[in-house]
Order: structure tokens, then C-alpha cells, then sequence
């Protein structure tokens, strides 16, 4: 038997060549089809379509068995050739997975690192460069748990590091590929530079110098210090860890080689003397184990072929029928083709050689020494495929080298191609390199793409709208399918959420005409939202309080969709939860132990806590009264509603304390301690989530049970590779299940509609359209997956050493390769900053460079190298029809006009086309009225409400047109207040009025002292516990507030907070005001007090409560001798003088603003219109208006904040409300028009004079300026 090649550049060829193999099989044996087919692939992606296509074709693929590259084969083959429980058992201990590899790497570490410093003497000389390094990164913490928490990260870090360079090693340099000469019995290879982990097992040191293939004395310039320190320490590694499993494998693979050469023996024995089936033993092992592998193996394609599992199928191949489908890019022999830039270099180095040894050497003799010299080492036929195709060239020269080239089957395709994208194929099929300027691009040739956009968002929107009229081309003999389109990013982490944005996933919404089509799109190699939301849930609870607990961290936690399942929770309750945990005061911190790691030693100010909060809403359950019962400050505002909340709250804050020093190694609480016990402690602590949050967490307790069941074999008696008593930071080990959850995911394959994959995650499956997006330089070929610490990469390299960049390049080359109708491919030309071009990767421009070269001008009288000008991108002239650049805006014109670029009508075209048709100056929208609906059942309207309505028109006018507000002051709060600003002074003033002033005031004291006669009420300060600030301002913004408080108390001058009442005020037919009266109807004095200052607007707020009271009273001609006086921060307003009959008619005026208000934006707000020293005098038109109207104008349109910020100033044009009303509208026109129309009307009564005093007045107290 032989290994038989079936190559093709075609992979649906070797699809039908598989079949057919199949098919022979179950003619020659009926009962073949019972029994399995062993076929290995290189990745799940073409597993995936593989097992499709087997489908579609012969309508079945039970039985067939996928292998995960050669490696896995030649495990599943040591199990059918060995099939005796002891080796089976051998087999399983020594075939290590990752994850244990690197924790019996941490493990052998940890012991070193136990102490704060190195430990020279008892730690191996070889180690303690390593080590030092582990310590000189935690050595600028001065905390000891701190500082040995970082140890341990560091050395998690290092360990999955190394575990990724062993595994390299054990594939690239485990063994001798080469060949033992004949006739000698005990063969040792000379010239050995594979076999590292052999002499590494034996302590024997790598002979570096020699290993750089240089000469020694420029090997030692080249090559850095750390090679030999990096060699040291790894060796010892593998040394002292896996000296027994290399030893075991080797073990098992000669008793596997062994027990085949003895069953094929025997095997011939029988067939020579025709031996009867009672004349075999049974239960002979050399029998099972010839029986035991299968009649045939398939390998369809490789990605990587390892020197060492290369020779393994081969020597497989003498003892069962081995065919390997190869995907071969060339049928042409091109093993010993190089890269046109390496051979230029070559060349070079060659040139200069010679020159220094024939210093007069002429032109022409250097040619001619070119042309003869390693002529046959620097040939390059075609140049694209040799410089993409440097890891495909390799793999096909091993494969040449091992097989001599014998047993081979060729099945290329002889189509004529008849697009450009065929014509390249089909010239990397012959190797065939290019005619300068021989292709004659057809007009309707679109078959390779270019587009350039601004940024990736950008890019997608341009794909989106290409794939609608893409798909939409599509015939009923010809169909297209989403399942046709493949897509491939270099960074899809980083674009994913981009992509969920534009190609929405919400099909069951209502959509409109302008929408475009819905597009179905699969994300491959990425864990599902549902996955990682409920992750997030579970962990946290565990790492929620090892941070500030921040309201904004605890709100972003609860509004996660798997806790509010567990805990039965819609949105609505969580926002109540929030908004009574915010109410009460809840800010940063579990409760007073959690916040006892960040305070100062002599701080013991715990308020803002959740606990603090939470103790509030308990006690409020049952006092709903702002009052302090047992030290604790109730909450007034639980409702009986809220009664079930307060209790999922306990239930949570009882959840979270329980796991709050889970994270602490140091902690002496730790329900568990070895890592064994963490993990079923974890999936018990996950088992709830599971029984109520769905498929997600049951996804997330099959990986951490895989991870559970890896341990238990690694610490089994018969393998015994870790104690039972290996121990980790639980921090440790719930980063490793999450790494496992992603790296569950990402098996990238094929799906049923258009696939997102990263690049290289899906190769070698033909999709009719491939598009390539983000090719930028910088983002592709990608330099961010280099593994550290690896010797390979200093070292001379070895044919077939993997190189991580030659894989992207060979990614992108199957990428052309397997395109079967389109290749689209997607950079950022220019800067979305400043609109400069900017260069693609350099991949993408050497694929330009090449297309240049190959296709000729539209016209002969153009010279071929002439460039562009396209939009501002500089491009070979004969590129023009390829390459489409694209606006920065999707709503841009251009990008809607007849082009290459078709584009749907999407919501974006009207408007484009309003952009593209305006004609003049835009129209000002502001002058047309808003209809508003008049009702015709009766309103009552709120009178605070209608007042803040009118002093502020910019809210009645959002109101209307039902516009919310929301600016930055919506966000949680982040942090307790440190110093009050105006805001919250205002609630400290406002408490202690409501408190000890106002009327049924409930007077809550401090313990008085017999010595204290001055008869003053001293309040108690644990009643404001939720307003006062934190730290050492505290007291002095308590006994500020007090002083304050007093002064307030002497303005009183023994007078007596007026008692107030709800009355309705009817206005119209249809419209009650429901209004605050005085308690008793014949007072003539209403008294009030404000925690807040005597400002414009709430002078305007108490002249309106005047006049309502006025007008409530309904006194006609009298009640000039009712007074409204409020006892403000700073001055206080009275007003007086107006007869109930005039506060109707100024009543009725602010009505018609009210009115006029909801229609049309009014510019009229009274924090700019009411002055206090404000004359009025009649313009040249008879209008009377305010002496400062232009002052007053010029404030109104001022741009620069002094003090206070415009998008919070109600008396400027920059206020947030302001802005989004007054778009590109003429915000002076628009004041001069409501001040001339208003002002006079609802203002100049206020500074009307009776007897010498005003109607409005204001009085500053006594000692103020």
C-alpha cells in the first residue's frame, strides 16, 4: 500500500473524487456502508461543508468520522492499533490537553515565587532569569497580597505562553524528519536541527550556534543574548515536566509501529499458508490490531503539513490505503519557485559579491554571471502565487519530497475563464505569468472589486447596500443566496459591534419601503450574546465588589437580561430598584467592610453604600416617614408596590456579600482551596441560573464540566499529571472558563446565511462572492500574533515551519483562489479626519500592482504607466473601472447618482435628494404652526406644572411635540458628594426648612442639656445623613447650613409659615388648574419660604402664584391688600397691589403665551426677560418695551460661559432645549418678534409703581449688600 495524491484547484473535484472513493467501496461490499469513513480535515469550516456536500450529493453522510488534522488521526490510531485497556489508558495520560499543559506549568513554577523576593539559593540557576522577571514586574506595588496576586497573573501569563511554544515545538521540532541510513540498527541523525524535545528530555542543551545557520563568528553578532537564556529555562521546563510523557510517547509509538509490522506479518502468514479461521487465535493482539484500522483514510486538504505528521501518514499508508485530496494551487511543479522580492534580494547580494571580488567588472559580465549562477534557486514564473503562496509552496514541496512524486492523480480543470478573477486563476492553475498589458478588461467585467471608504462603519454601509443589489442580480436559472457570501475581517472582535448595528438582526419589526431588505448575517467564531450576557451575569456577582461598586457598575450588572430572569425581574422593576437604591442615597460601596479597603484608617463615614441605602428602603417598608428610628434614617418614598423589591434587594445584597472575598487568596473565609473544589463549587453556584436563565448557561456548564472532567483525568491515578491539592486564584480560573466559552466559538463555519469570519478562520470553501473588508495598512497582514519567548522565530527555520504572517497572505490568496463569481475588497482610502488618501496593506497593494501590470488601457494612446486622479485617490489609469470610491456620508448625493455603484432607495435618498433639490435659502419651519389637538373633554392641568411651563416656553413647546430632554445630569450618579455645589446646598436648605419651619413641621432634636436656657431647637443632624457630605466638610457644611438656618428664622421675625391646600381654579369650559391656596381662605398674607435664591424665574414663578390666588379668591376690585411675600436664600419677593379683576386679565394674558406656546416656539423665558431695575419706554413703532432690550439681546445670542455653562442656561440660545429647537433659525429675529409681542404684557405690571412701591418687590435682608 500507498499514500495516493488526488490534487486539484478545484475543491468541488476533489469533493467528487471523495464520493466516488465511497462509492467503490459500497460496490465491492455491501455492508461497507455500516461502517465508518475516517476522513481528516484541517478545520471545523471544512468539515462543515464537507459533510454538506456529501449530503447534497450521494443524500447521506452517516458514519463518517472527521478528524482534526493529522495529529488527530495519529492519536485515533494509536487507539485502534493498541486497543488493550492498559495502553489506551498510556495513550490518554500522555495525550495532554492545553489547559493542563499549562497548569502543570504554573504548578512546577508556583513554588518559586512563594516568597516576596527570589530566592537565589533554592530556586534552579537556570529559572532565575524567568523568575526575575516575574518579580521586577510586581515590584512598584507596595502592597504584599497585592504584589504576590501579581506574581501570580504574571506566571498564569507565562505558562499559557510557554504551553503554546511547546505545543509548536512537539509539532515542528519534536522529532527527526530525516531518514536513518540503511543497514545501521542504531541510528543517530548527524545533522539533527527538529529534534529539540529529544535532547531536552536527555538535559542536553541545543547547540544554538549552530541552530542560526551562520558561521560562528556571525552567529555570534546575530544572535541576541536572550536565545541562550530562553533555551535555559525552557529546557529545564520540559526537562523536570514532561521528561515521562515524551518518554511514554515514544514508548507508544514504537509498540504502535511494532504491532502493525508484527499484525502485517502474521496477516502474510495466513494468506501463505491458507490458514483456517480455528487456526488464528482470537484473541491475539497482533490481530485486533491489524483489523482494527480502517480499510481507508481520507485526508481532504491541509492547511499545515508538519515535516514529522507528514512522514507518520506516509509510513501509515504501508498498512492501510491512505488517500490524501490536496488542494493544489498550480498543476505545474513549482516547489522550488521563490518570492520575486527575495529573488531580487538575491540577486543583489549575488551583484555585490561579485563586484568585490572583480572590481572592474563590466554590465553585461554581471548579467551574464546572473544567468548562469543558481539560476535554477531564483525562478519565479509567476509572481503573485510565489509571493502569497510561500506556506502552500512549502507544504507542496514536502509533500513532492516525501513521495518522490509517484502514486499522483491530476483532475484540474480545463475551463476558459472568461473574467478577470477566472483569468488569474486560471494563470496560477498554469503558472503562467501574466502578458505586460495583455488583458483586455470587458466593460461588464466585475468579477474583482475595490472599494474605498472613510472608516469600518462606513465600509459596512457600502456593503450592505452592494449585497441588496448583489443578491438582487440574481436569476432563476442563476440564483443568488446569502449563504453564497463570505466575508472576511482581520479584526472581527473589534467590527462585530458595527455589524450588528448596520445588518440588524430584528426581522420581526415593522418595516417601511425605504427600508432596505432585510439581509440575514451569521457572525462565525464569536461567542453569542446570550453566552457572554449570561457569563456576565453569574461572574458577576463575584467581581461586582471587588471594584468602587459604583451605582452605574451595579445598574449595568442588573440590567443584564439573565439577572433580572433569575431574580424575576422586568425592566420596569429594575428601574424602580435603581431609582429607590438612588433616592436613598446609594452611590459607591457594598457596605462599611466593603469600603473599608478604600477609606482612610480613621474614616469611618460609611454612608452612600448600597447597604446604607438598603437599610433605608427596609426601615421605610415599615416607617415611611423621613425620620430616624435606631440610628437608621428612614425613606419616605417605599411604596407598597415597591415591598417586593426591597426584598429582591436583600435577597441580592445577601448574594453578592456571600461571594465578596471569593476573589481574595489571602481570605480565610474561602469556602474552597484547590481547584478541583472551585470548579464544583462554581457549577453548583451556577446550577440556579441554569434551571431559570435557558440554553446560555446550560452552554456555559458544558464548558466548565469539559474543564471539570480534564482535571479529573489529569489527577487520576493511572495518569496522576497534577495533585489533587493544585491550587489557583479563583481569578485565575474564571478567566480560564471564559477563555474557554470563546475559544468555543471559535470554530468558525460555513452557515446558512451571509457569513462573518475572520480571516484565515475559513479557508479552502468556495463561495460564489468573497469579500475581504478592513485592508488597511497596519490592520493586514496581522502583527499581533506572535508568541513570546519562542525560539523558532530566533533560530533558523525549518521547511515547513509555520510563519504567521505567511498565513495571512496564503489566507488571502485562497481567499482569490476560492471566489467563485466575486471578489470584493474593502480599505479606508482616506481619513475620516481630514479626507487624506491613505495607502492600503500592503498585500491589497501588491495585488493593485500586479492587476496594473496585467491589464491594459482602455485606449492605445494612453502610456501604461499613467496614474489617476479618482476623487483624490491616486490609481494606475487602467484601474479605473475597478475601484469605486465611496462618500464619507451615506446621505451624500454622490452616492445616489448613476454609476458603477447602484444603490437601493433607502432611507438616506430622501434625504439626498432634499440635499441634491434645495433651491434659496432654507425655509424657516419655526413660523408654521404645530396643530395641536383641542380637546373636548375636561383637563386638569397641575399649576406647578403650568407655571414652569410658561417661565420656560422651550418646555412647553418639547412637551408638545412630545420631545424628552436628556442630557448628561440623567446619568447615575458617580460619586458621594465630597463638596455640595448650588444643587444639593439648595436640598440641605430645603430639608431643614421642611422640617423645622414649615408648617405641621415635625421637630426632630439633639438631646438637650439642662444648661441650655435660651429656649433655641437644636436639629438633629442624623436627619439629613443622605444630603450632607462626606469626609472632614461635613461638620463645616452642617454648621453652615445652621447658620443659615438661623438667619432664616430671624427674616420670619416670629411669623408663621402659611398653611397651603389644593383648590381647582376653572379657567375655560374645559380647563381646571389644580393651584396651592392658603389653608385659610380670609388671610390676606401668604407667606412662604425657598431654599432657593430670589432669581428671575422664581420671582416670575411667585408673581403667577399671586395671581392665581388672586384669581381664585374672585374678589373683583378688591384684595390689593392681599400680599404673596416668599422668604427667599438671598432677598425676599412680595408682591402685591393687583385687585383679583386685574390678576383675571393678567392671567388671561399668560394663558394666551400658554397657548401661542404649543404652536410656535415663543422666545420669551424669565430667567432673560424679568429684571429687576428694568424701565420700559415705547419705540419709534409705539411699542413698549424694555429700556435693555439690545443688553438683554446680547445675552440672549452671547456664545461665551463665564461661570455657568450655555447648554444649561435658560437665558441663552445655547441651552440644550434652545439649540435642538432653534436649528439654522434666526435666533435674533426670533427674540426681537417675542419680546416686542409679550414682554410689555406679562412683565411691565410687575414694575408697576403704587404709591411709590412696586407690584413686584424684592428686599434684601438686613447686613446684605
Amino acid at each position: 500500500m500507498a499514500i495516493h495524491v488526488i490534487q486539484s484547484q478545484r475543491i468541488e473535484v476533489l469533493v467528487d473524487c471523495l464520493i466516488d472513493q465511497l462509492k467503490t467501496q459500497q460496490s465491492t461490499n455491501a455492508l461497507s456502508v455500516l461502517q465508518e469513513r475516517h476522513i481528516v480535515v484541517p478545520d471545523q469550516a471544512i468539515a462543515t461543508w464537507l459533510e454538506q456536500q456529501i449530503s447534497e450529493k450521494i443524500s447521506i453522510s452517516a458514519n463518517i468520522k472527521h478528524h482534526r488534522k493529522i495529529l488527530g488521526l495519529q492519536w485515533k490510531a494509536y487507539e485502534w492499533a493498541l486497543p488493550t485497556k492498559q495502553d489506551r489508558e498510556r495513550i490518554k495520560g500522555i495525550n495532554t490537553p492545553p489547559l493542563i499543559m499549562q497548569w502543570r506549568i504554573y504548578h512546577g513554577l508556583a513554588q518559586f515565587i512563594q516568597s516576596d523576593s527570589l530566592d537565589t539559593a533554592n530556586t534552579p540557576a537556570d529559572l532565575q532569569v524567568l523568575l526575575q522577571r516575574v518579580y521586577d514586574n510586581s515590584a512598584n506595588l507596595s502592597d504584599l497580597n497585592k504584589r504576590k496576586s501579581k506574581r501570580q497573573e504574571m506566571l498564569y501569563w507565562i505558562a499559557a505562553q510557554v504551553t503554546r511554544l511547546f505545543t509548536n515545538y512537539a509539532t515542528y521540532r519534536g522529532s527527526c524528519i530525516h531518514t536513518p541510513d540503511e543497514g545501521v540498527e542504531t541510528w543517530v541523525c548527524p545533522h539533527c536541527d527538529t529534534d529539540w524535545l529529544s535532547a531536552w528530555t536527555k538535559n542536553k542543551p541545543l547547540d544554538v550556534l549552530q541552530l542560526t545557520g551562520f558561521k560562528p563568528d556571525q552567529a555570534a553578532e546575530y544572535l541576541p543574548t536572550q536565545a541562550a537564556q530562553l533555551e535555559q529555562w525552557q529546557r529545564w521546563l520540559w526537562h523536570a515536566l514532561f521528561q515521562k510523557d515524551f518518554n511514554d510517547r515514544f514508548e507508544i509509538d514504537n509498540k504502535f509501529w511494532q504491532a502493525l509490522h508484527q499484525a502485517k506479518y502474521h496477516h502474510q502468514q495466513q494468506l501463505e499458508f491458507s490458514l483456517g479461521d480455528g487456526s488464528v487465535d482470537e484473541d491475539d493482539e497482533r490481530h485486533q490490531t491489524y483489523n482494527g484500522l480502517p480499510a481507508q483514510i481520507f485526508v481532504f486538504t491541509t492547511l499545515e503539513l508538519p515535516p514529522a505528521q507528514l512522514k507518520f501518514l506516509y509510513r501509515l499508508g504501508e498498512f492501510t490505503e491512505v488517500h490524501l485530496l490536496y488542494f493544489n494551487p498550480s498543476r505545474e511543479y513549482w516547489a522550488d519557485m521563490v518570492d520575486p522580492v527575495w529573488k531580487d534580494r538575491y540577486n543583489l547580494k549575488l551583484q555585490q559579491r561579485y563586484i568585490e571580488r572583480n572590481p572592474k567588472v563590466t554590465t553585461e559580465q554581471i548579467q551574464a554571471y546572473l544567468n548562469t549562477t543558481n539560476a535554477e534557486l531564483r525562478e519565479s514564473q509567476h509572481s503573485l502565487l510565489t509571493r502569497l503562496g510561500k506556506r502552500a509552496r512549502d507544504n507542496f514541496s514536502l509533500l513532492v519530497n516525501m513521495s518522490g512524486g509517484e502514486g499522483w492523480e491530476d483532475v484540474f480543470p480545463e475551463d476558459e475563464p472568461n473574467t478577470l478573477l477566472g483569468q488569474i486563476q486560471h494563470d496560477i492553475m498554469t503558472l503562467q505569468e501574466p502578458e505586460k498589458h495583455g488583458y483586455a478588461l470587458a466593460q461588464e467585467d466585475q468579477s474583482i472589486q475595490f472599494h474605498v471608504c472613510h472608516s469600518s462603519l462606513r465600509q459596512l454601509e457600502v456593503l450592505r447596500d452592494q449585497l441588496v443589489r448583489w443578491l438582487a442580480a440574481g436569476t432563476p436559472e442563476a440564483p443568488r443566496h446569502p449563504s453564497d457570501v463570505l466575508i472576511l475581517v482581520p479584526n472581527l472582535k473589534e467590527l462585530e459591534p458595527h455589524i450588528r448595528t448596520v445588518f440588524s438582526t430584528t426581522r420581526g419589526i415593522a418595516r417601511t419601503a425605504q427600508d432596505l431588505p432585510y439581509i440575514p448575517v451569521k457572525i462565525a467564531g464569536v461567542i453569542s450574546q446570550d453566552v457572554n450576557n449570561a457569563w456576565q451575569a453569574f461572574v458577576g456577582r463575584i467581581e461586582i465588589s471587588q471594584g468602587r461598586f459604583s451605582a452605574e457598575d451595579f445598574h449595568d450588572w442588573l440590567n443584564l437580561n439573565a439577572v433580572q430572569h433569575y431574580y424575576q425581574l422586568d425592566h420596569v422593576q429594575m428601574e424602580r430598584m435603581m431609582e429607590l437604591l438612588i433616592n436613598a442615597g446609594f452611590r459607591r460601596g457594598l457596605d462599611e467592610q466593603h469600603m473599608q479597603a478604600y477609606l482612610a484608617e480613621n474614616d469611618q463615614d460609611y454612608r452612600y453604600t448600597f447597604k446604607f441605602a438598603l437599610d433605608r428602603l427596609v426601615l421605610g417598608v415599615a416607617i415611611p416617614q423621613h425620620m430616624v428610628f435606631a440610628g437608621t434614617l428612614s425613606f419616605a418614598g417605599v411604596l407598597s408596590a415597591d415591598f417586593e423589591l426591597v426584598q429582591t434587594l436583600i435577597q441580592i445584597y445577601q448574594d453578592i456579600a456571600e461571594r465578596r472575598e471569593w476573589l481574595n487568596p489571602q481570605a480565610t473565609t474561602l469556602p474552597c482551596h484547590s481547584v478541583q473544589q472551585w470548579l464544583e463549587h462554581l457549577d453548583a453556584d451556577l446550577k440556579p441560573f441554569a434551571e431559570t436563565g435557558g440554553r446560555a448557561f446550560e452552554d456555559i456548564r458544558k464548558v466548565l464540566r469539559a474543564v471539570i472532567q480534564r482535571l479529573h483525568n489529569a489527577q487520576s491515578e493511572k495518569v496522576g499529571s497534577l495533585p489533587e491539592s493544585f491550587d489557583l486564584p479563583l481569578m485565575l480560573i474564571l478567566k480560564e472558563i471564559q477563555q474557554s466559552l470563546e475559544a468555543s466559538a471559535e470554530q468558525a463555519e460555513p452557515t446558512g446565511s451571509v457569513t462573518f469570519a475572520d480571516i484565515g478562520k475559513v479557508r479552502q470553501v468556495p463561495y460564489d462572492l468573497v469579500v475581504l473588508m478592513n485592508m488597511d495598512s497596519g490592520k493586514f497582514p496581522r502583527r499581533d500574533q506572535q508568541v513570546p519567548f519562542d525560539l523558532m522565530e530566533l533560530l533558523k527555520p525549518v521547511l515547513g515551519d509555520r510563519s504567521r504572517l505567511e498565513d495571512d497572505k496564503g489566507a488571502f490568496l485562497d481567499a482569490l483562489l476560492f471566489a467563485r463569481q466575486s471578489l470584493w475588497l474593502f480599505y479606508n482610502g482616506f481619513d475620516v479626519n481630514d479626507g487624506e488618501s491613505r495607502e492600503p496593506s500592503s498585500v491589497l497593494y501588491e495585488f493593485s500592482q500586479f492587476l496594473a501590470k496585467m491589464i491594459c488601457p482602455q485606449t492605445l494612446d494612453q502610456p501604461h504607466e499613467a496614474m489617476l486622479d479618482l476623487e483624490g485617490l491616486r490609481i494606475p489609469q487602467q484601474l479605473e473601472a475597478l475601484y469605486h470610491v465611496h462618500p464619507l456620508q451615506p446621505f451624500d448625493p454622490k452616492g445616489f447618482q448613476p454609476s458603477k455603484s447602484l444603490r437601493f432607495q433607502d432611507q438616506w435618498f430622501a434625504v439626498a435628494e432634499q440635499i441634491q433639490h434645495s433651491a434659496g435659502p432654507r425655509q424657516p419651519w419655526i413660523n408654521r404652526d404645530y396643530p395641536v389637538v383641542e380637546d373636548t373633554e375636561i383637563r386638569v392641568l397641575d399649576g406647578q406644572e403650568w407655571i414652569k411651563d410658561v417661565v420656560f416656553p422651550a418646555r412647553l413647546y418639547l412637551k408638545t411635540l412630545g420631545v424628552a430632554s436628556v442630557y448628561t445630569g440623567d446619568q447615575l450618579p458617580q460619586q458621594e458628594p465630597l463638596l455640595l455645589d448650588k444643587l444639593q446646598q439648595y436640598h440641605v436648605r430645603e430639608l431643614l426648612q421642611k422640617h423645622y419651619v414649615q408648617p405641621n413641621a415635625v421637630l426632630h432634636t439633639t438631646t438637650q442639656t439642662d444648661d441650655e436656657t435660651d429656649g433655641r431647637i437644636e436639629p438633629n443632624i442624623a436627619l439629613f445623613q443622605d444630603v450632607l457630605p462626606v469626609g472632614h466638610t461635613r461638620t463645616g457644611t452642617w454648621k453652615i447650613s445652621l447658620a443659615e438656618q438661623a438667619q432664616l428664622v430671624q427674616r420670619l421675625d416670629g411669623r408663621q409659615i402659611t398653611a397651603t391646600t389644593q383648590q381647582n381654579l376653572n379657567i375655560e369650559d374645559n380647563l381646571l388648574l389644580s393651584i396651592q391656596v392658603p389653608e385659610d381662605q380670609h388671610a390676606t398674607l401668604w407667606l412662604s419660604c425657598m431654599a432657593s435664591s430670589a432669581k428671575p424665574k422664581r420671582q416670575t414663578q411667585t408673581w403667577l402664584e399671586y395671581l392665581l390666588w388672586l384669581s381664585y379668591l374672585d374678589l373683583g376690585e378688591d384684595g390689593a391688600q392681599y400680599v404673596r411675600e416668599v422668604i427667599c436664600n438671598d432677598k425676599t419677593i412680595i408682591c402685591h397691589g393687583l385687585s383679583s379683576a386685574q390678576a383675571k386679565q393678567q392671567l388671561a394674558s399668560w394663558f394666551g403665551l400658554w397657548r401661542h406656546a404649543q404652536k410656535r416656539p415663543v422666545i420669551l423665558p424669565a430667567a432673560l426677560i424679568r429684571q429687576e431695575k428694568t424701565h420700559w419706554v415705547e419705540n419709534e413703532n409705539g411699542q413698549v418695551i424694555p429700556d435693555n432690550l439690545q443688553k438683554l439681546q446680547d445675552k440672549w445670542l452671547n456664545n461665551h460661559s463665564f461661570g455657568i455653562e450655555l447648554e444649561s442656561d435658560e437665558a441663552n440660545c445655547h441651552h440644550r432645549d434652545w439649540r435642538f429647537i432653534l436649528q439654522q433659525q434666526a435666533a435674533d429675529e426670533l427674540f426681537q418678534l417675542s419680546s416686542t409681542y409679550y414682554a410689555e404684557r406679562l412683565y411691565q405690571v410687575m414694575d408697576g409703581e403704587q404709591d411709590g412701591v412696586k407690584k413686584l418687590e424684592l428686599i434684601k435682608p438686613e447686613g446684605k449688600k
